[in-house]
């Protein structure tokens, strides 16, 4: 009998991987079984117990493989250690997290979305596959960095924020859940887009999003003292009767009230 090489295992793990992915697109995952992926797959009912033990295993291998591919991207505490000023560590943070979002979520974004069914029917078991995996420590790692950055600047008096921290932080949390459900379904009601003068190439990525997030949470943190010049984007600058969007954020917070009026906000916002 030939011998199986490591090659051959790796590619019938993520013919797996692949299967359970399709199935979860068309099946709630808290119903998945092995059985469901065995079928997808055509793999023997025995054999798949050859590299998962349950259905479990499968999930917490895809957001292990997820999170590998795009770790470099979510590396935020780079930008926390630089001396930029504080409005620009925001901006660069929430686009980079943006980038991540926007390779992520289109690949495995509905895969994501379907385990989240499992935490909001069985709590204790979508715990469990957070836990084990790298996806619970990068996802929180965001928000948990912020959050620790913010309450420092707050303690340091550069930021005076107009309400209470944890409602800043509840605020950024469903945004950005918004904007991540926004990439996996590519869909915009055509009556909200018009309401706000928006186009949907102006939501096209969640990077862009991000950044007008981030011009949000600087108002709301209300920056102390005279801001830094702000550097204008070439794309902004070439844009006639377009506002501007600065790359410091305390002059694109005074902005925000116009964005109903001036639609292209959020494309200038793309920043390099």
């Amino acid at each position: 009998m030939p011998k199986v090489t490591e090659k051959y295992l790796t590619l019938k793990r993520n013919e797996i991987i692949a299967a359970a992915i399709s199935v979860c697109e068309t099946k709630p995952a808290y119903e998945v079984t092995l059985r469901d992926v065995v079928r997808a797959c055509g793999i023997s009912t025995g054999g798949i117990y050859n590299y998962f033990n349950s259905i479990d295993e499968i999930y917490i291998e895809v957001l292990n493989q997820a999170h590998a591919e795009y770790a470099e991207i979510a590396e935020h505490i780079n930008h926390f250690e630089s001396r930029q000023p504080s409005c620009e560590i925001l901006l660069a943070v929430f686009k980079q997290e943006g980038r991540r979002i926007d390779c992520l979520y289109r690949r495995y974004g509905k895969f994501m979305t379907a385990l989240d069914a499992i935490l909001h029917n069985d709590p204790k078991r979508g715990q469990q596959i957070m836990v084990q995996s790298t996806r619970y420590s990068e996802n929180t790692g965001f928000e948990s960095n912020l959050s620790m950055f913010m309450t420092a600047q707050i303690n340091d008096n550069m930021f005076n924020p107009i309400i209470p921290m944890p409602q800043i932080m509840l605020l950024l949390h469903t945004a950005v859940e918004g904007i991540k459900m926004a990439i996996v379904t590519e869909k915009y009601t055509p009556s909200t887009l018009i309401k706000y003068g928006l186009s949907k190439k102006e939501c096209a990525t969640a990077e862009s999003m991000m950044a007008v997030l981030a011009a949000v949470i600087v108002q709301l943190l209300n920056p102390v003292g005279k801001p830094v010049e702000p550097v204008k984007s070439p794309l902004a600058q070439k844009q006639q009767g377009r506002i501007d969007f600065p790359a410091d954020l305390s002059e694109i917070a005074e902005q925000i009230p116009s964005i109903q009026k001036n639609s292209p906000l959020l494309e200038a916002a793309w920043l390099d």
